[in-house]
């Protein structure tokens, strides 16, 4: 377990270098990315387009709920997408017998959450300077790591069906857009119609992002049944994935 844990923080530390490698701005990209999407979404949406979130009369108060939805599909996004191909990219890493191909989807998977964690200290930021009122993290660390746990059993899953079927890499990109507009990313969930609530309650979107704006936006808090099922499934996946995952490696040396 020590070496596996060594080689994941190792193959994590190169992947997170070679993001912004040989860039003039390097680590600073981190924070700037994050918030230029939020100054744009703040002019298109509010100013442009005068849209408000819920009760907030704000224009920037729009521009940073939708940020921390967006955060939340972009690490699933990224991590889904990436591992698609984690495997098939790695044919020399297949061949040898030794390697743990687990900790290719599971590097991808960290990776994903150290840029969105990155997006949240922006929001956090905005949200003490600009608004004044500070964050509450309990909630919020809980349905992160419900959200990891999540995110790295649907990536085992997705990396080990790819190597068989590599039309695989466009239903996914294709299935994370429709989850954007089928979770509270742009609107909130309050507005969702009270027959389409469930279908929006199922998308593995919905709880971390509705978890975030409580914790840090001063949202009304998440009902703690969301957060208990959220949990259960998170988990559930993610031994389903892994197991899915080792069960379908075995003949990786085969077809990649």
């Amino acid at each position: 377990m020590k070496q596996f844990l060594q080689l994941v923080l190792v193959f994590l530390a190169r992947d997170l270098r070679a993001r912004y490698r040989n860039s003039v701005l390097g680590i600073v990209w981190y924070f700037l990315s994050p918030l230029l999407t939020v100054g744009v979404y703040t002019l298109v949406f509010s100013e442009i387009f005068g849209m408000r979130w819920g009760q907030s009369s704000t224009s920037l108060g729009f521009g940073i709920n939708v940020f921390a939805g967006l955060l939340v599909h972009g690490f699933f996004a990224e991590a889904l997408q990436r591992s698609c191909q984690s495997i098939i990219q790695q044919p020399s890493l297949v061949k040898k017998v030794a390697f743990p191909l687990a900790v290719l989807p599971m590097v991808v998977t960290l990776s994903s959450l150290v840029h969105t964690l990155f997006g949240f200290v922006v929001v956090v930021a905005l949200q003490v300077l600009v608004f004044e009122s500070g964050p509450s993290f309990s909630s919020f660390l809980l349905s992160m790591v419900a959200m990891v746990v999540l995110g790295l059993g649907l990536a085992w899953a997705v990396a080990a069906v790819t190597v068989y079927l590599r039309d695989l890499v466009q239903i996914v990109a294709l299935g994370l857009s429709l989850l954007m507009f089928l979770a509270p990313v742009f609107y909130p969930f309050s507005q969702v119609p009270e027959g389409l609530k469930l279908l929006v309650l199922l998308n593995p979107i919905t709880v971390p992002a509705e978890s975030a704006r409580a914790a840090l936006l001063g949202a009304p808090p998440v009902p703690l049944v969301w957060l208990s099922s959220y949990c259960t499934v998170a988990m559930t996946v993610a031994v389903g994935g892994y197991c899915f995952f080792r069960l379908m490696s075995r003949d990786f040396s085969d077809v990649v």
